[in-house]
């Protein structure tokens, strides 16, 4: 155990140190031991309003980087999601243009009837192949969204 030792304060200091100790529920000397301690160890001069500053910069710059963060959740799932799906859509839709496109020119050619059988298939098989792509996106765009949150939290824990 450490030996104690005495150190003259005003009675203000002594009454806002000891309001303050009470708050957060610490016996005064080991309140005073753990201010010291803060500024020694971070080299501040407690004297100094740009000691104070520093942390509260420090607290703005973690609020800003929270904030930017919970914003970028909500772009990845508010904005790339249904971009997406849109594109996907887009290609769907493109896709049944110029299978009309054919249909068409093989009506004019009396072919229609062979076309009709294989586009249904190959219908069929792009609708699969494009539900299975946005399944693929949405399952990969969740996992990158889980890790990212998974490192904030690792990054905010180990501080």
């Amino acid at each position: 155990m450490k030996s104690p030792k005495q150190v003259r304060i005003s009675g203000v200091t002594h009454r806002q140190a000891s309001v303050v100790a009470k708050d957060l529920g610490v016996p005064i000397g080991e309140y005073v031991d753990a201010a010291v301690s803060y500024f020694a160890e971070r080299g501040l001069d407690p004297r100094s309003i740009k000691a104070r500053e520093s942390v509260v910069i420090i607290d703005e710059i973690r609020k800003s980087t929270d904030r930017l963060f919970r914003f970028l959740q909500v772009q990845e799932m508010g904005i790339l999601l249904p971009m997406a799906r849109v594109m996907f859509d887009a290609l769907h839709h493109a896709n049944a243009s110029r299978r009309q496109s054919l249909r068409t020119l093989l009506t004019l050619q009396r072919q229609f009837d062979t076309f009709d059988y294989h586009n249904q298939e190959g219908e069929k098989a792009i609708l699969n192949q494009s539900e299975a792509g946005m399944d693929l996106l949405l399952k990969q765009l969740e996992t990158a969204s889980k890790a990212s949150r998974r490192k904030k939290q690792a990054a905010g824990n180990g501080e």
